[in-house]
């Protein structure tokens, strides 16, 4: 599958060339994530070790400047605290873990397995969060959500095809024709941001974040949105295993009072 980029301020798509794409492969949809997910132990890193990842964290571009400590100590703690809020089987699909102390045109790429932020183009702790968990959306739609079963469906990227039985192809579906063409009757109260109708990849990623952040909000929002409901359900049932988020949090004022669509749910407060 492609890496999906996000880019800094107009979230342009990108696919960098030099890094292999992956397939989806999968089990049946009916099965949990816990059942479908392979963990495959590899030895930590020490500074981002937790009892939930076990893949490979490096940093790149960090002198040794006080400064730099500084910031690579914070996106050491980001990171895991990120990964220590998620199930093992969630995130042991991600392989690799590469930060970047650079500027770059988007502030993350993803596949199946492996993960690249430029935190150079990353401006808060609570953005670098809900870029690394929008990419963990990507991972785990295309290596954990996966099947070679079933047929061909309508959602390609470039030549590769994702086929029927794959679990990601029903969230795909609500919304979608093909990977980059909406259905008819679909209106933009139908997605979570509006970054989330680039394609039916970013509807994921940014309903991902959503249901895993702002679980409140994304509630609020499927109330008027029999499709966004039926994505919330999604990924309570094939991601979450039933497991429900900011049930005790109520919708702020502001974001009720919000006249348009969030453009991009990365820049939302945490």
């Amino acid at each position: 599958m492609f890496f999906i980029t996000f880019v800094f301020g107009l979230l342009t798509f990108m696919t960098p060339a030099d890094i292999p794409v992956e397939m989806h492969e999968s089990a049946p949809v009916q099965r949990s994530v816990r059942q479908r997910l392979r963990v495959t132990r590899t030895r930590p890193f020490p500074s981002v070790a937790t009892p939930n990842w076990e893949g490979h964290f490096s940093a790149q571009k960090f002198q040794k400047t006080r400064e730099d400590r500084i910031a690579l100590l914070k996106v050491k703690q980001n990171v895991k605290k990120v990964l220590s809020s998620f199930e093992p089987e969630q995130i042991n699909i991600l392989k690799n873990l590469v930060i970047k102390n650079k500027k770059h045109p988007s502030r993350g790429m993803a596949n199946s397995k492996k993960i690249i932020l430029h935190t150079e183009s990353i401006e808060t702790d609570d953005e670098m969060i809900a870029v690394l968990i929008h990419e963990l959306g990507h991972v785990t739609d295309l290596g954990g959500l996966k099947s070679i079963n079933g047929g061909a469906s309508a959602f390609m990227d470039k030549t590769r095809t994702f086929f029927n039985d794959d679990p990601s192809v029903d969230f795909y579906s609500l919304s979608w024709k093909t990977s980059d063409m909406l259905k008819t009757d679909i209106v933009h109260t139908d997605f979570v941001s509006g970054y989330a109708m680039s394609n039916c990849f970013e509807d994921f990623a940014e309903s991902f974040l959503f249901y895993r952040m702002h679980g409140e909000k994304f509630r609020y929002l499927g109330e008027n949105s029999a499709v966004l409901s039926a994505k919330y359900d999604f990924f309570k049932e094939q991601v979450f295993e039933g497991k429900e988020f900011q049930t005790d949090k109520q919708v702020s004022a502001e974001f009720i009072a919000g006249k348009s669509l969030v453009w991009d749910a990365t820049m939302l407060e945490l």
